[in-house]
């Protein structure tokens, strides 16, 4: 398995705008972000292993296809094919 490079958060920011991603869904995960970061900050802060690239990029692309059915799952292919 390749390991793909995680998107900054400008980049993830990009990759929304670029989708056409309602400007309400993303500030909804630009919260979950911060949420997410502040979590992960207190985790990393106890010792414990946290990818935080990986957690802001989640917390941002999470609901880049909400607008459809099963958007779970057609946001991770479209990730996945980026």
């Amino acid at each position: 398995m390749n390991n793909p490079k995680i998107p900054t958060k400008e980049e993830c920011l990009a990759i929304l705008n670029k989708n056409k991603t309602p400007s309400n869904v993303i500030e909804h995960c630009k919260t979950v972000c911060k949420v997410a970061e502040e979590i992960a900050g207190r985790i990393i802060a106890k010792g414990i292993k946290v990818n935080k690239e990986l957690v802001v990029a989640a917390a941002l692309l999470h609901d880049i296809e909400r607008h459809k059915e099963d958007h779970v799952t057609v946001g991770a292919k479209l990730i996945k094919s980026m």
